[in-house]
Protein backbone atom coordinates (compact mmCIF):
# COMPACT_ATOMS: atom_id res chain seq x y z
CA UNK A 1 0.00 0.00 0.00
CA UNK A 2 2.89 1.76 1.17
CA UNK A 3 5.10 1.80 -1.92
CA UNK A 4 1.83 2.47 -4.78
CA UNK A 5 0.86 5.67 -2.63
CA UNK A 6 4.53 6.92 -3.19
CA UNK A 7 4.66 5.60 -6.34
CA UNK A 8 1.81 7.98 -6.97
CA UNK A 9 3.71 11.32 -5.01
CA UNK A 10 1.74 10.58 -1.32
CA UNK A 11 3.93 11.48 1.48
CA UNK A 12 3.93 8.03 3.81
CA UNK A 13 4.81 7.71 7.05
CA UNK A 14 5.34 4.15 9.01
CA UNK A 15 5.12 4.33 12.90
CA UNK A 16 5.54 0.57 14.94
CA UNK A 17 3.73 1.57 17.72
CA UNK A 18 4.11 -1.28 19.87
CA UNK A 19 6.22 -4.22 19.61
CA UNK A 20 4.66 -7.15 20.20
CA UNK A 21 6.86 -9.19 22.34
CA UNK A 22 5.95 -12.93 23.53
CA UNK A 23 8.07 -16.03 24.94
CA UNK A 24 6.47 -19.74 24.52
CA UNK A 25 5.02 -20.59 27.93
CA UNK A 26 3.52 -23.40 29.41
CA UNK A 27 -0.20 -23.95 28.84
CA UNK A 28 0.24 -24.69 32.56
CA UNK A 29 0.94 -20.96 33.25
CA UNK A 30 -1.97 -19.98 31.42
CA UNK A 31 -4.48 -19.44 34.40
CA UNK A 32 -2.29 -17.40 36.39
CA UNK A 33 -0.54 -15.59 33.80
CA UNK A 34 -4.37 -14.01 32.53
CA UNK A 35 -5.01 -13.50 35.94
CA UNK A 36 -1.71 -11.49 36.63
CA UNK A 37 -2.11 -9.45 33.40
CA UNK A 38 -5.72 -8.50 33.57
CA UNK A 39 -4.83 -7.54 37.08
CA UNK A 40 -1.81 -5.42 36.00
CA UNK A 41 -3.09 -3.97 32.59
CA UNK A 42 -6.64 -4.36 32.09
CA UNK A 43 -6.36 -7.03 29.24
CA UNK A 44 -4.64 -10.06 28.59
CA UNK A 45 -3.28 -11.12 24.77
CA UNK A 46 -2.39 -14.23 23.35
CA UNK A 47 -1.31 -14.20 20.04
CA UNK A 48 -0.66 -18.26 19.31
CA UNK A 49 -1.24 -21.45 20.69
CA UNK A 50 1.35 -23.63 19.44
CA UNK A 51 0.92 -28.09 19.66
CA UNK A 52 -1.07 -27.69 22.43
CA UNK A 53 1.35 -27.27 24.73
CA UNK A 54 2.48 -23.65 25.21
CA UNK A 55 1.10 -20.39 24.14
CA UNK A 56 2.31 -16.92 23.08
CA UNK A 57 1.38 -13.90 25.38
CA UNK A 58 1.75 -10.49 25.19
CA UNK A 59 3.05 -9.02 28.40
CA UNK A 60 4.42 -5.43 27.31
CA UNK A 61 1.70 -2.87 27.95
CA UNK A 62 2.13 0.72 26.52
CA UNK A 63 3.33 2.90 28.33
CA UNK A 64 2.54 6.65 28.81
CA UNK A 65 5.98 7.87 27.29
CA UNK A 66 5.28 5.84 24.25
CA UNK A 67 1.36 7.47 23.92
CA UNK A 68 3.23 10.97 24.06
CA UNK A 69 5.64 9.83 21.73
CA UNK A 70 3.19 8.68 19.12
CA UNK A 71 1.24 11.64 19.43
CA UNK A 72 3.91 14.04 19.06
CA UNK A 73 4.48 11.96 16.05
CA UNK A 74 0.99 12.31 14.80
CA UNK A 75 0.82 16.58 15.52
CA UNK A 76 4.75 17.25 13.62
CA UNK A 77 3.82 15.03 10.62
CA UNK A 78 -0.08 16.31 10.62
CA UNK A 79 -1.61 13.79 8.23
CA UNK A 80 -5.02 13.78 6.75
CA UNK A 81 -5.46 9.81 7.47
CA UNK A 82 -4.13 7.60 10.19
CA UNK A 83 -4.11 3.62 8.84
CA UNK A 84 -3.76 0.71 11.56
CA UNK A 85 -3.13 -2.76 10.66
CA UNK A 86 -5.61 -4.44 13.31
CA UNK A 87 -5.32 -8.22 13.99
CA UNK A 88 -6.76 -9.85 17.22
CA UNK A 89 -3.79 -9.79 19.01
CA UNK A 90 -3.56 -5.83 18.93
CA UNK A 91 -6.97 -5.24 18.68
CA UNK A 92 -6.75 -3.93 21.96
CA UNK A 93 -3.72 -1.63 21.40
CA UNK A 94 -5.58 0.29 18.49
CA UNK A 95 -8.81 0.73 20.15
CA UNK A 96 -7.20 2.29 22.59
CA UNK A 97 -4.98 4.32 20.01
CA UNK A 98 -7.81 5.44 17.72
CA UNK A 99 -9.59 7.02 20.79
CA UNK A 100 -6.58 8.48 22.39
CA UNK A 101 -6.22 10.15 18.69
CA UNK A 102 -9.31 11.15 18.09
CA UNK A 103 -9.51 13.05 21.09
CA UNK A 104 -6.74 14.86 20.30
CA UNK A 105 -6.77 15.03 16.56
CA UNK A 106 -10.74 14.81 15.67
CA UNK A 107 -10.18 16.08 12.22
CA UNK A 108 -7.67 13.27 11.33
CA UNK A 109 -9.67 10.23 9.89
CA UNK A 110 -8.37 6.94 10.74
CA UNK A 111 -8.54 3.62 8.97
CA UNK A 112 -8.60 0.22 10.22
CA UNK A 113 -7.34 -2.65 8.24
CA UNK A 114 -6.25 -6.24 8.79
CA UNK A 115 -8.24 -9.10 9.33
CA UNK A 116 -10.64 -7.35 12.16
CA UNK A 117 -12.45 -4.92 10.00
CA UNK A 118 -12.13 -7.34 7.45
CA UNK A 119 -14.80 -9.65 9.17
CA UNK A 120 -15.90 -7.40 11.44
CA UNK A 121 -16.67 -3.99 9.77
CA UNK A 122 -19.23 -2.50 12.03
CA UNK A 123 -17.55 -3.20 15.27
CA UNK A 124 -14.76 -1.72 13.70
CA UNK A 125 -16.18 1.51 13.32
CA UNK A 126 -17.17 1.85 17.04
CA UNK A 127 -13.66 2.98 16.61
CA UNK A 128 -12.36 3.69 13.24
CA UNK A 129 -13.81 6.05 11.26
CA UNK A 130 -13.15 4.24 7.95
CA UNK A 131 -13.18 0.40 7.36
CA UNK A 132 -11.17 -1.91 5.03
CA UNK A 133 -12.47 -4.78 4.10
CA UNK A 134 -10.03 -6.67 2.50
CA UNK A 135 -7.21 -5.87 0.36
CA UNK A 136 -6.32 -1.93 0.76
CA UNK A 137 -3.84 -0.44 -1.74
CA UNK A 138 -6.66 0.29 -4.39
CA UNK A 139 -9.19 1.53 -1.78
CA UNK A 140 -6.66 3.87 -0.08
CA UNK A 141 -5.28 5.15 -3.62
CA UNK A 142 -8.81 6.37 -3.95
CA UNK A 143 -9.24 7.34 -0.77
CA UNK A 144 -6.20 9.78 -1.13
CA UNK A 145 -7.02 10.79 -3.98
CA UNK A 146 -10.68 11.70 -2.93
CA UNK A 147 -10.48 12.27 0.38
CA UNK A 148 -14.58 13.38 0.69
CA UNK A 149 -15.73 10.15 -1.95
CA UNK A 150 -17.78 7.91 0.37
CA UNK A 151 -18.55 5.01 -2.83
CA UNK A 152 -15.18 3.11 -2.54
CA UNK A 153 -15.18 -0.90 -2.74
CA UNK A 154 -13.75 -2.52 0.27
CA UNK A 155 -14.30 0.73 2.36
CA UNK A 156 -16.87 0.89 5.11
CA UNK A 157 -17.57 4.45 6.20
CA UNK A 158 -18.76 6.10 9.79
CA UNK A 159 -20.48 8.97 8.25
CA UNK A 160 -22.26 10.30 11.49
CA UNK A 161 -22.82 8.73 14.89
CA UNK A 162 -25.54 5.96 13.48
CA UNK A 163 -25.02 6.41 9.65
CA UNK A 164 -22.58 3.98 8.11
CA UNK A 165 -22.09 3.13 4.06
CA UNK A 166 -21.35 -0.43 3.63
CA UNK A 167 -19.40 -0.54 0.09
CA UNK A 168 -18.92 -3.76 -1.93
CA UNK A 169 -15.86 -5.89 -1.67
CA UNK A 170 -13.97 -5.73 -5.10
CA UNK A 171 -12.25 -8.60 -6.68
CA UNK A 172 -8.99 -9.86 -4.90
CA UNK A 173 -5.71 -8.89 -6.87
CA UNK A 174 -4.11 -11.35 -8.67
Amino acid sequence: MASLLREKGYDVHFLNFKLMLARPTSLKEYPAMKKKLREQYGYFIVQNFMRKKYFLPSDNAYTEKEVKLCTEHVKNINPDFICMSVQSANLHICRFLTTTIKEIFPEVQVVWGGIVPTYQPEESLGYADIACRGEGEYPLLELATAPTRTDIKNLWFRTSRDRIVRNAVRPQIE
